[in-house]
Formats: C-alpha cells, sequence, structure tokens
C-alpha cells in the first residue's frame, strides 16, 4: 500500500502568507467562503485571505480526498445542527439588519 501523497503549502504560503483555516472560526470559513463566491459573480478578484483560504481547501481536496466541506473548509461540525447555510444566512441578516430601516408596522 502507498502512502497518500501530501500537498505542499510553499507556494500557496509565499503567494498568501501561511494562514490556516483553523486558524479562523467556522463562521469565519463560512463568510470568506460567500466571499469568493459573490466576488466571481460580480466578476471581481476576491480578498487574498478568501482566494488562499479557497485555494489551499480546494487543492488538499483535490490531493488527498475526503469531505470538502468537514475535511478542508471546515463548515461542517460533527453533532452540529447549524448548516453553513444557516451560518450564512446570519451573516447576511446581519449585514442587512445594519443596512434597512427598522419595518414599519401597519395599523389594524
Amino acid at each position: 500500500m502507498t502512502a497518500r501523497p501530501s500537498f505542499d503549502h510553499t507556494g500557496l504560503d509565499a503567494a498568501f502568507g501561511s494562514q490556516r483555516p483553523a486558524e479562523i472560526d467556522r463562521g469565519g470559513r463560512v463568510r470568506l467562503l460567500a466571499e469568493v463566491f459573490t466576488a466571481l459573480l460580480e466578476g471581481r478578484q476576491p480578498s487574498r485571505e478568501a482566494a488562499h483560504f479557497l485555494a489551499r481547501a480546494g487543492l488538499a481536496w483535490l490531493r488527498e480526498g475526503g469531505s470538502l466541506e468537514r475535511d478542508h473548509l471546515g463548515v461542517v461540525k460533527a453533532k452540529s445542527h447549524r448548516t453553513p447555510s444557516a451560518i450564512y444566512r446570519e451573516l447576511i441578516g446581519a449585514h442587512q439588519d445594519e443596512r434597512q430601516p427598522p419595518a414599519r408596522r401597519e395599523k389594524m
């Protein structure tokens, strides 16, 4: 049986720094993913931090296999019912609440 090849992160670290996804909490990792996806949809470049996070996770997943969302992106937590989409909704809900005036109540 052959050993799993390990991924050399030297190139990514040289370009983006060596911050690992584990140093960012789960909500932060969901935020980085949302940033990357939004930027790409809008034809923009994501931040270096967000690009590095997704590049590192994606290449590790391609080389090592496993669950992308659990093992490499770290957005799924064992025995947690709080999904990445729920975290994302909380994040965008918090931002929308900051931008919108309070809702007016209708008179009965």
